[in-house]
Formats: C-alpha cells, sequence, structure tokens
C-alpha cells in the first residue's frame, strides 16, 4: 500500500527498539505493529487521542483510531534494482574466484 514509493522486493531495515517517542513519528513513515497484532509500513498521523494514531498511505484507505504496541523507525531502504545489482556483483564474483 506504500506504492509508488516502496515496492516488492524492496527491503525497509528498522530498529528493533523503539527509540523516540510517538509524537515523534507523526508525519512519518515507519513499520507498526498494532495492539490487535496487525503489522503495516504506513505514515502516521495523530488521533484523536494521545494514545491512539492513524495510519496513511499512497493508495489504501486510512487505518483511523488505533493504538500502537510498537513503532519500527526505518533506518535503511535498499530498492529491489539495487538488491538485484548487489546479487549480480556477488555471483560475479563467486564464479570469478572459483576458476
Amino acid at each position: 500500500s506504500m506504492l509508488p514509493k516502496y515496492e516488492t522486493g524492496d527491503i525497509i531495515v528498522v530498529y528493533r527498539e523503539q527509540r523516540h517517542p510517538l509524537s515523534s513519528f507523526f508525519g512519518e513513515e515507519a513499520v507498526v505493529r498494532l495492539k490487535t497484532g496487525e503489522r503495516y509500513l504506513k505514515t502516521i498521523e495523530r488521533g484523536k487521542s494521545p494514545s491512539q494514531v492513524n495510519l496513511t498511505s499512497f493508495n489504501a484507505k486510512p487505518i483511523q483510531g488505533v493504538k500502537l504496541e510498537w513503532i519500527g523507525e526505518i533506518c535503511v531502504t535498499l530498492p529491489r534494482g539495487q538488491i538485484d545489482r548487489l546479487r549480480a556483483r556477488a555471483t560475479a564474483r563467486a564464479r570469478k574466484a572459483a576458476k
């Protein structure tokens, strides 16, 4: 639901532990886990109460008034094309080393 920014095959690396308060993520993209267990990569928006947030994305309906269990701050994004190039280089190096 985060197309066109993220595509299938992209790798998004997040911090394991939440490092900042919820309010610092308003307007930011992050990986979240809801109290109900669902996980999403969404933009976090302020909710109606301090303990609730709205989750938005480019091409899906907003998820409103949810409580978060965890926020994974994004630290690295690897686009699918870059991953493919890295794999190709690694394969070429392995072939060269095997000769």
